[in-house]
């Protein structure tokens, strides 16, 4: 039986794909860096919703960034899961 995926795991599954197909065309070494990327986040809880809803849009940029003639691999795809909260324990942000 096939498992049902909730719209933002379809959004989450179709940005890594999408990762590793640009990945392996920029650079076939990257692709171990953008699994590391994705592996780092998995520990984001499925209800965490603003999170996962950053890290999205975070990935997107870099993966839109792939897509730039000069840039010619992967070495750091840093995710940085926790941005959301630093943001909100921001004084101008109260």
């Amino acid at each position: 039986m096939a498992t049902r995926h909730s719209g933002l795991q379809r959004q989450v599954l179709a940005l890594y794909r999408e990762a590793l197909r640009k990945a392996r065309r920029k650079d076939p070494d990257s692709v171990e860096t953008v699994r590391a990327a994705f592996r780092r986040s998995q520990d984001v809880p499925k209800k965490d919703f603003r999170t996962i809803e950053f890290l999205l849009r975070q990935g997107e940029r870099r993966v839109k960034m792939l897509d730039d003639p000069d840039v010619r691999g992967v070495k750091v795809f840093r995710v940085a899961a926790a941005a959301p909260e630093r943001r909100a324990r921001c004084p101008a942000a109260a």
